[in-house]
This record gives structure tokens, sequence and C-alpha cells, in this order.
């Protein structure tokens, strides 16, 4: 393989794990593959290092400091230790056509000659700041001062989003090679997805699905209420489906809810049960005000599944009005105006069938393939 096709691909975390960055890493990695790039992998984190560095350091530093999430990736150690592997794989292969880092938090510009790409999906400084809504603290600085450096001085910066590429041009001044250029669907399988199948499996089933973890815990319980005051209105009842919570994180639970905690989807088993109950249900339903998790949004789109959710904003700005025919946004936070708008939904079944085929068709493009050559382009065209 010619070096003009090798790449240097840093990441955090394993590239062959698909739980690591939301499956990230594994999937654009193995797409570059697929797409006939050489990838040299490195991951800069040190797996024994951060759990104790963690357990001894991390765990205290975040108990004493309001919303602090400060961990071994954002220390000085880490930085010290990442940029000798960096150093190192430049040495060693130092013909590579680029270096990829899925990450802002490391970088080779001061380094090596190889030209930088960035690609990842937030910055600790707008993680702080938008989402924290918080100052720095002490020991935060410094992940935040290189990372800023990082972004500032490399040659190509991709995001995850487009909230986020706007973001970066406004915060760092970077006007030339900063893009926001899609997203993809992390999703090994080539599914047979015919959708007339689809919609009959969904109405032989009556589920309605959840998928969150602990940061949704409010979506969680906004639904579990309002789906008993929606079920109450029925003779035949719709059953809830709740992936990424036990029964046991909730009180007098309803007997036509059902439960599954995290569902690996690196596990075969996990993997299949988390996509037949998307397939089978009537609709994904996230009511977490702000907006539920993209990605799962994207792929229940995908398998056929439409949504009721509260209006996420990157979702608005990637799908713009179409998102509005393929489910429902909501506008108020209230169980009874939640159960009102799912009882309406499930009982108009010619507009459902509508959002059936909208659901897919607005996210059918969304492949790391896709995405690869959309990358190139832009590449090749600076």
């Amino acid at each position: 393989m010619s070096v003009k096709n090798t790449l240097n691909y840093f990441s955090i975390g394993s590239t062959d794990d698909p739980s690591t960055f939301s499956g990230v890493n594994y999937f654009f990695a193995k797409a570059l593959e697929k797409n006939g790039y050489t990838i040299n992998k490195v991951d800069l984190l040190n797996k024994r290092l951060a759990y104790y560095f963690d357990y001894l350091i991390s765990r205290i530093i975040n108990k004493l400091f309001k919303k602090s999430t400060y961990n071994y990736y954002r220390s000085r150690l880490c930085y010290f230790i990442a940029n000798r592997k960096i150093k190192k794989t430049c040495r060693k292969f130092p013909d590579a056509k680029y270096n990829i880092f899925t990450t802002f938090s490391f970088s080779s510009h001061n380094i090596s000659r190889i030209p930088v790409i960035l690609f990842s999906d937030d910055t600790y400084e707008k993680l702080i700041f938008e989402t924290f809504k918080r100052n720095p603290y002490f020991f935060e600085k410094y992940a935040i001062r290189n990372e800023r450096k990082n972004i500032e001085k490399v040659d190509y910066v991709i995001s995850l989003f487009p909230e986020l590429n706007d973001y970066i041009i406004k915060k760092y001044n970077r006007k030339e090679k900063t893009y926001f250029i899609g997203n993809a669907l992390n999703f090994e399988n080539d599914f047979e997805l015919e959708p007339e199948n689809i919609i009959n499996l969904k109405l032989k089933n009556r589920d309605l699905l959840f998928i969150g973890r602990s940061n949704y815990r409010q979506g969680a319980d906004l639904l579990i209420n309002a789906f008993k005051f929606f079920n109450d209105k029925l003779e035949e009842k719709f059953k809830l489906h709740i992936i990424g919570f036990k029964k046991t994180d909730f009180k007098n639970i309803d007997s036509n809810i059902y439960f599954y905690g995290y569902l690996n989807k690196n596990k075969t088993e996990d993997f299949n049960k988390y996509t037949e109950l998307i397939k089978t249900s009537r609709f994904f339903i996230n009511p977490t005000y702000g907006g539920g998790t993209y990605l799962t949004t994207i792929e229940v789109l995908y398998l056929y599944t439409p949504v009721i959710i509260y209006p996420h904003i990157e979702l608005i700005k990637i799908f713009g009005d179409n998102i509005n025919k393929a489910g429902i946004i909501l506008d108020e936070e209230s169980e009874e105006s939640l159960a009102l708008k799912i009882y309406d939904a499930v009982n108009d079944i010619n507009k459902w069938k509508k959002m059936i085929y909208n659901s897919h068709e607005i996210v059918k493009g969304f492949s790391w393939n896709n995405f690869i050559k959309t990358l190139e382009k832009k590449l090749e065209s600076n």
C-alpha cells in the first residue's frame, strides 16, 4: 500500500471496541480501511493508569467540586504519556498522509510536519461553560489551554455536529478548514428492511420504546407517568420498553412497563434485542427536556421508527422541518400533554404510516462510507 493511503490514527480508547466514543472510533476506522487506507492505530489512553488515577484522585476531586467530571484523560500525566506515544508514532511512520485524532485534546502540530485532522463531538471549554454553566476550576485550565492551542494550530478541524462547528469558527477564529460534513450511523449490520413488513410488525406488537441512561432520568420519569395516563384510556393496552434503566431504579411501576438495563451493542445477543425492540415499537419516545441523545434518534429513524421527542438542537439544524415529518416534536413538559400526544399519535394510523417512510428517508444517507467520501472531497479541495 502506498504511503499516500497511510494514516496515523490516534484515539482515546481502542478502535477495536465498538463501545468506545459511542462507536465512532471503531466505525470510522473500519470505514477508512474499507476505503483503501492503511491505518496505524494508536490508543492514547493507558487503561491501568486511568483506573488508578480515577479511583484515587478523580473520585475525590469530583466529590469536592460541583459538576466536575475531571479524570485521567484531562490530567497532565495523561498528556505527558500520550505525547510520548504521538512522538514515537510520528518517528516510526513519518510519511503518513495525515495524523487523525478523534479528540480535540491531543495533536501533533508541534511534533511533526504531517498534516493534522482533529475530529470530535465537543470541546472541554464548551462542555464546562455551556453544558455545566460554570467557570473552569483551576485543575481544568491546563486541558482547556492545550485543547485551544490544538484547535487553533492544526490543519483541519472536523465537528460531529453543526452547532459545534459554528462554535469553533467563532470561538477560535477558525474561518478556514473547519467543517461539519455530516454524520453516520454506528451500525455494522446490513439490515433487510421492508417497510410493509415493519409496519405489520409494529401493528402486531403495540410497543413503545424509551432509550436513555442516567442523564435522561427526567425524561424517563415523565414518560413513565404519562404512560399510565395514556394506557388507562385503552382497553387493549400498550407495552412500554425501557432500555438503559433497571426496574429497581423506579418505584410503583406499571405491569406493562419492561426494563432491559444497559444493552451492549458489541454483544450479538444485546444488539439483536436492541434492534428488535426498535423495529417492533410504534414510536421511540424521549421527552427529556432539551432533547434526547442524537445518535440514538438517528438509529431508530433508520429502522423506520417515528419519534416523539423534545427538539434536539442538532436534529433541527441537520433536518430542519423534515424532522416534523418523521415524528412529533414536543413543546411542553407535562405528563397529561405527553399522554394526549401519544394517544393521538397511535390512533392516527395513516399519518403514522407516512412517518414510518419519512423516518428512514431522512437518514438513509448517513453512512460512514458517505462520510469518508465527503471528507476526502473537502481535503482535496484545499
